[in-house]
């Protein structure tokens, strides 16, 4: 039987095999936008005097998470407070995450706790932590408090609370731990865990950038030889360039204020982009020049050439093809350079101050004229001790 033939004959049969329903069908559900209509409406110093049947305060949970919607928050706020003893505990937990900062509501809720505690069929916030996350005060830095004592590593903390992701009570949660003073709970979080918590697991920007910028700060800070930037390293460094929008740049920066051995690995983590960039990651000239990273300064594009400047040279070679490599004086470059970027096709470079052999994989002459010619030979090899 071919697919475009096949048909879902058991399925079917066992749909005809079932029993008709008994009763009346339920009736339909909540029109959301009706409901909408209907409160933004009412003026919201009138909420507090209407009585409304519990089957219609579910929705308020729904209609809470508009929170940029100002005059539909204004009146679910006042709304959540009037009917602060009529909401059930299944709504409360799905409604407070979203107004907990609301001081009149939540101390309604702990006063009505203290009575009666909520069931145990709660989300653990307010089952078992219902004190802190009904405070008076941080109730958010409270919980982060309880939750962090069972619960240590950071990218587990709402799953253990039971807090929803993506509401104002998870974001200030995860914000009270990572803009703390203390780097205690820093120093047991697991690396790669947390890593991957800050790439996918879809936080606010508020708690993703303060936390990669800590742990940069923390372990980046630590790199001496761009040898170091491979593995778990470079993959730090590669996740702070997605989350703080690319390398530093001049201006204002999410790199800014980070420790200087932080954007010294910054500077050759971006050369080494740009390396890929000229090159591909595949080509042994990629490779070649990835041994004088410490000594690049720039690296540049002029049509079909790239240009890499090392000390008082600028080694030059064609982009696609390992050929030749030229070299160049600073000034001679940049002329070039500007010749080009004024010129439809590409031009032929100038005449080099020498012309090295770039075609082998091992690259003698380029590396020697490196060693002999731009003053790093005692350099390197003090490096290389």
């Amino acid at each position: 039987m071919s697919l475009l033939s096949a048909r879902p004959v058991a399925l079917q049969r066992a749909a005809d095999g079932m029993t008709a329903p008994k009763g009346d069908p339920p009736s339909a559900p909540l029109r959301i936008a009706a409901q909408r209509d209907r409160l933004l409406a009412i003026p919201v110093a009138e909420l507090a005097h209407y009585r409304i049947n519990a089957r219609a305060l579910v929705i308020l949970p729904i209609l809470a998470v508009e929170t940029t919607n100002t005059p539909l928050r204004e009146r679910v706020i006042a709304l959540s407070i009037a009917q602060a003893e009529q909401l059930t505990w299944s709504t409360l937990a799905r409604l407070l995450p979203w107004v907990y900062m609301v001081d009149d509501f939540r101390r309604k809720i702990h006063s009505r706790a203290r009575k009666s505690p909520p069931p145990t069929n709660a989300p653990r916030w307010l089952r078992v932590h219902w004190r802190s996350a009904l405070g008076r005060e941080s109730p958010a830095a409270a919980l982060a408090e309880v939750g962090l004592s069972s619960q240590p590593t950071l990218a587990r903390l709402l799953a253990h609370l039971q807090i929803p992701d993506g509401t104002p009570l998870a974001t200030a949660v995860l914000s009270a731990v990572v803009h703390s003073r203390s780097d205690d709970w820093l120093a047991v979080q697991p690396f790669t865990g947390t890593l991957r918590f800050i790439e996918s697991s879809g936080a606010a920007p508020s708690v993703r950038v303060p936390l990669v910028r800590r742990i940069l700060a923390r372990y980046a800070s630590r790199v001496r030889d761009p040898d170091e930037l491979e593995g778990a390293m470079l993959e730090l460094m590669l996740l702070g360039r997605q989350q703080l929008s690319g390398w530093p740049r001049p201006h204002s920066s999410g790199w800014s204020g980070l420790p200087a051995g932080v954007l010294l690995a910054c500077r050759w983590c971006q050369r080494r982009d740009e390396l890929i960039e000229a090159f591909g990651a595949d080509d042994f000239r990629f490779s070649s020049w990835m041994l004088w990273l410490r000594y690049i300064d720039r690296i540049e594009r002029a049509g079909p050439v790239v240009g890499v400047t090392i000390g008082t040279r600028v080694f030059v070679e064609p982009a696609d093809a390992p050929t030749a490599c030229r070299v160049y004086s600073p000034p001679t470059w940049r002329d070039f350079m500007r010749r080009q970027a004024d010129s439809e096709a590409p031009l032929p470079p100038p005449r080099p101050e020498v012309r090295l052999s770039g075609a082998q994989e091992s690259r003698p002459e380029v590396d020697r004229f490196i060693l002999d010619r731009c003053g790093l030979g005692l350099i390197h090899t003090q490096a290389s001790v």
